[in-house]
């Protein structure tokens, strides 16, 4: 015997589901679409993200310090370095942001030899900045590696 579904008063709950879902998903569209393209610009951040998508950084700038001992091998300081302290790693990165920003600022280093983290390094040292895009750099390890200044 085959069974014929109709919706009749019995079935409140397929109603609810047969037109509420489809009218759910009109109201969320509209709600997300309307104040982006017809309102003020503004939008309604729980029922969409545009805006949010505009602020995902796609580049990085950071700073790091070359080590260069006297063999003439390199490596950086927080990236490269497997001898640092769980607690060094924390504060390396505000103080060489610090680092950076000063000589963005001045075009100076305020920094010598005698830091307490310079002068227990070995060989030259010089401030360089790692620059790309996120993406880039996780696809094919590639980043823009500029020197900008001796400080040992």
């Amino acid at each position: 015997m085959d069974y014929i579904y109709i919706m009749n008063s019995t079935n409140q709950g397929s109603k609810l589901i047969h037109y509420g879902v489809p009218a759910l998903i009109c109201l969320y569209f509209i709600l997300a679409f309307y104040p982006k393209y017809f309102g003020n610009g503004k939008e309604i951040v729980p029922f969409s993200l545009f805006n949010l998508y505009t602020f995902i950084p796609y580049d990085y700038s950071n700073y790091d310090l070359q080590i260069t001992d006297s063999c003439g091998d390199s490596h950086l300081l927080l990236y490269g370095n497997k001898e640092l302290t769980p607690i060094e790693r924390k504060y390396y990165p505000s103080w060489l942001v610090e680092i950076g920003e000063e000589y963005i600022r001045s075009n100076n280093v305020m920094i010598d030899s005698t830091h307490f983290i310079i002068e227990k390094i070995e060989g030259n040292i010089d401030l360089v900045r790692l620059s790309g895009d996120y993406v880039e750099t996780k696809k094919s390890s590639y980043m823009q590696f500029e020197i900008l200044k001796r400080i040992k």
